[in-house]
């Protein structure tokens, strides 16, 4: 008799965050570690963190950023051996070993670079890396004619399928996550290239198989993140009649945390997404922090000045399920290191689709 399957949920911890052409020194642990986990029954089963400008652009454009991918891995290392010794109160078999990544919870799934970005893809032990079937990684060019690998996308595809089932091609257990870190075209002005690069991004971001070649729609379940770099427009872009606020009133507005009835009606990328001009089928949570870009240097929250930038919500996290409806964690922006000029963004997601 076939075994009895059991659909449970899966947790996805995901972050974006530019690192300044690598220049962000920030302790991952208190990023990416579920402070509110009071067990580890309570921490994802994947964590998927996204990194833009990881180096220098001397090393970005010469594709010399595997060993700043490695150092963030081994921030991560780090970071799940402290978040994991909290939770075990330093009793856990193997904590001790700080840099030892076999005793702990996760495994690295992928690590691929792609000019400045880096993508880290992590699955638990103890839940769903005994069923992952296979992991591909794709990428795609933006930059100028789509050659160039300073704007572009890096993407891991993981297929998971209950172990008993794994000799079952095509079975109904089988799920396929895709996760997608981009890096968008930038400027005020660039919302029409912004949204041509998402294009080139579905149309040129292929994951061969022995099937063929497949596209980030050709899914179950999509998380599309990164820094997008969609900025604040002056203009009410919605249906209301509320008149263009200038720069002055704009910095006001952030001033006294008016954030939320701002982004409602300035945010570029909600608009061009409302519109289905990008990110089509896909969504994301609520948001209700200040925009994530753009902050002086050791300057605390302050924003450079909005005479030559305007700032906005610029790192995002977009997800897309054909199985179920996930439900969607807060977005938080995370506190921003000194030494670069933005805040990174995370959110936690739970499908509950997963059989096992």
């Amino acid at each position: 008799m076939a075994a009895r399957h059991q659909e449970r949920p899966l947790r996805i911890r995901c972050m974006t965050y530019n690192l300044n052409r690598g220049r962000a020194q920030q302790k991952l642990s208190r990023l990416v570690f579920d402070e509110q986990a009071k067990n580890e029954a309570q921490l994802p089963d994947f964590y998927v963190i996204a990194f833009q400008e990881l180096a220098e652009l001397h090393l970005t454009f010469s594709s010399l950023t595997g060993g700043a991918i490695h150092d963030r891995h081994q921030s991560m290392i780090r970071a799940f051996s402290s978040g994991l010794r909290t939770i075990k109160g330093d009793q856990g078999p193997g904590l001790d070993k700080g840099n030892n990544f076999e005793a702990l919870t996760y495994n690295l799934l992928a690590d691929p670079t792609h000019g400045g970005l880096g993508l880290l893809v992590y699955a638990r032990n103890d839940t769903v890396f005994q069923d992952i079937q296979s992991v591909r990684t794709a990428e795609a060019s933006c930059g100028f004619l789509n050659l160039m690998n300073n704007k572009g996308a890096v993407g891991v595809r993981v297929t998971i399928r209950p172990s008993d089932l794994s000799h079952q091609s095509g079975s109904v257990g089988e799920e396929i996550f895709t996760f997608v870190n981009a890096h968008l075209a930038a400027h005020d002005s660039g919302i029409i290239a912004r949204n041509r690069d998402y294009q080139t991004i579905v149309s040129r971001l292929l994951f061969e198989t022995a099937h063929g070649h497949h596209t980030i729609y050709d899914t179950n379940h999509l998380f599309f993140i990164g820094d997008l770099n969609y900025r604040i427009s002056l203009t009410p872009l919605g249906t209301s009649n509320l008149k263009p606020i200038d720069r002055e009133a704009l910095n006001k507005t952030f001033q006294e945390g008016r954030h939320s009835s701002l982004f409602l009606e300035h945010d570029t990328l909600s608009h061009q997404h409302a519109c289905g001009n990008v990110l089509v089928g896909l969504r994301e949570a609520p948001i209700t922090f200040k925009p994530t870009y753009k902050y002086k240097l050791n300057a605390g929250d302050q924003f450079v000045s909005f005479e030559h930038r305007l700032p906005g919500w610029t790192d995002r996290i977009f997800v897309a399920s054909s199985l179920d409806d996930p439900q969607l964690g807060s977005v938080d922006g995370v506190p921003k290191c000194s030494t670069i000029n933005r805040f990174p963004s995370m959110t936690a997601v739970t499908t509950s689709r997963y059989s096992r």
